[in-house]
């Protein structure tokens, strides 16, 4: 007797299936062409939600889902701020939640924190999830005065943006992108050990001792392996590290010797 699922349950596996990848790096869409970034030659700005949707999209219309819809914004939103971070091209807009201003140019410096897509049309802030536990302890007191880094009316400095976007795209336009190097979600390698071993040797070595904190963990397997993202990161502590070092509040020394 075939049983049927309960009501909500297609949506939730569809939330929980995108929530695994939301931390995955942005990859182009296949329609993501040269021929689709040439209609937008002449113009000398475009705004954010507009650039956002170019570059998760490409020619296509939206997602239809919600979640996989925001899920891919966001994850090219954080391209987009990553190439404003180094001054490849310019972002304006107005700070703080007030719009209707002229707008100014937002400092490369700001993207020093993760941003993502605010809940309202073209306008940035701090994305807290992506916060380490240490930037989180030293910004929160500024971040929450300032609207979490708010700007709005935000748009993109179109000449420049669109060379930027070129200049990472692969000739073919089939897909493939420069910035997308390994599989997040599986084992990947450094020579000959994979990144799962090097976390082992990582537990071992602190056998013992204080444990090591979260950022401790993303900067050690980062020197190892550059293009890890911060999906896998969490997934190999899950999985391997010690109860211990995933408890909350203060965490232990090293055992006292008797």
């Amino acid at each position: 007797m075939a049983t049927s699922k309960s009501p909500g349950a297609d949506e939730l596996e569809n939330w929980h299936r995108w929530f695994l990848v939301k931390d995955q790096d942005w990859v182009p869409p296949a329609s993501l062409t040269p021929d689709v970034l040439d209609k937008f030659a002449d113009h000398r700005i475009i705004w954010l939600k507009d650039a956002v949707d170019l570059m998760a999209f490409g020619s296509e219309a939206p997602a239809s889902n919600g979640d996989e819809r925001a899920v891919r914004r966001q994850q090219a939103c954080r391209v987009i701020c990553k190439g404003a971070g180094t001054n490849r091209f310019d972002i304006t807009g107005c700070e703080g939640p007030s719009v209707g201003g002229a707008g100014q140019k937002i400092p490369p410096s700001y993207f020093d924190l993760d941003r993502r897509l605010a809940d309202k049309d073209n306008c940035l802030e701090v994305d807290r999830e992506r916060l380490s536990d240490t930037d989180f302890s030293v910004h929160f007191d500024a971040q929450v005065k300032q609207h979490w880094g708010l700007w709005c009316e935000v748009r993109v400095e179109a000449p420049r943006f669109l060379t930027w976007l070129r200049s990472i795209l692969a000739p073919e336009g089939t897909g493939r992108s420069i910035l997308t190097t390994a599989a997040p979600t599986a084992a990947i390698s450094a020579g000959e050990k994979s990144d799962d071993s090097i976390y082992r040797e990582w537990v071992a070595r602190h056998e013992g001792q204080t444990p090591p904190n979260r950022d401790a963990d993303r900067d050690h397997l980062r020197a190892h392996f550059p293009n890890i993202t911060q999906d896998r990161i969490r997934t190999l502590r899950r999985e391997l590290a010690p109860p211990g070092w995933k408890s909350r509040g203060r965490r232990p020394g090293p055992a006292a010797k008797k």
